[in-house]
């Protein structure tokens, strides 16, 4: 049994390949999850939901808000309201329970999402 997670692109190959040896899989196609806020939504609530969406865990899981779609008249108070919370959430060491954010590590040479089954990358510094 396969199980992979990562985007359409990679699934299918590892799909393809695993088709050609008969192998039971099971696939995630992450993506980015979109949040959208109409005009009439509270948009201190919509920002607090938004932020929280986007950063928990890192913003490292399948369920994280990658992209935020807000109608017209109010996108520009709904981005000084998600940069405001942005910018008060302290990042660090989450077993002192005194930050929102774990430690962030720089760009990964690779990231498993960007990787194909034939161990090729999207990331041009991190061919193998």
């Amino acid at each position: 049994m396969i199980s992979f997670t990562g985007s359409a692109r990679a699934s299918s190959k590892v799909a393809e390949i695993a088709g050609n040896h008969f192998k039971k899989i099971q696939l995630e196609l992450g993506g980015k999850n979109s949040l959208i806020v109409l005009d009439d939504a509270d948009l201190d609530i919509a920002a607090s939901d938004s932020a929280w969406g986007a950063f928990l865990h890192q913003g490292q899981i399948c369920m994280a808000t990658g992209l935020i779609l807000a109608d017209e008249k109010i996108a520009e108070v709904l981005t000084a309201k998600l940069v405001m919370k942005a910018s008060h959430l302290h990042v660090g060491d989450p077993s002192t329970n005194r930050v929102a954010l774990g430690p962030h590590p720089p760009r990964l040479p690779v990231h498993v999402g960007d990787c194909h089954a034939d161990r090729s990358c999207d990331c041009p510094r991190a061919r193998h």
